[in-house]
């Protein structure tokens, strides 16, 4: 009988948006894409953004176009795009009252591979050991896949490893 009153704080916010292709230029395929928070917006309370914008990639699938948002005003973000071990990040975007709204065009990168032995002090491989490969967008932000599994030679092999994910 009565009205629901429900207070909550509201913050002005934008967004990016842009277009994610292989090195050919060709649309990516089976890849994911996040946002890294660098900076909160002034007056954002602390916690998540709660923003995912393509957490599940099948080995086909075709993604060209993404959009992350809403985003606070005041902010610093990132978008970060990978596949296995290939990385790629855009640089720091500030969503901005005067350019709330953002493009961007982000590249894969061919990459290179990184292989290895593992073995121990006598020359042994070592089978079945875990690996990781893991970089540093940010000093508070990092980067990684999965393990890796040495094989029964204890050799390894990180495919299409990007040295340098923010050269897109």
């Amino acid at each position: 009988d009565q009205p629901l009153v429900v207070e909550a704080t509201c913050l002005p916010a934008g967004a990016i948006y842009g277009t994610i292709s292989e090195t050919d230029g060709s649309p990516a395929r089976g890849i994911l894409i996040a946002l890294v928070e660098v900076e909160r917006a002034p007056g954002r309370p602390s916690g998540d953004l709660g923003l995912a914008i393509k957490n599940l990639a099948f080995g086909n699938d075709i993604t060209e176009r993404f959009m992350a948002g809403p985003l606070p005003i005041g902010g610093r973000y990132m978008i970060v795009a990978s596949r296995g071990v290939t990385f790629v990040a855009s640089q720091e975007i500030l969503i901005s009252e005067e350019k709330p709204i953002q493009e961007i065009r982000m590249k894969l990168l061919e990459g290179v591979d990184v292989v290895g032995e593992l073995v121990d002090s006598a020359g042994r491989p070592l089978v079945g050991m875990s690996l990781s490969l893991y970089g540093n967008l940010h000093p508070s932000h990092g980067i990684g896949p999965g393990d890796l599994f040495t094989d029964r030679r204890g050799r390894f092999r990180f495919e299409g490893v990007n040295p340098d994910p923010r050269a897109s």
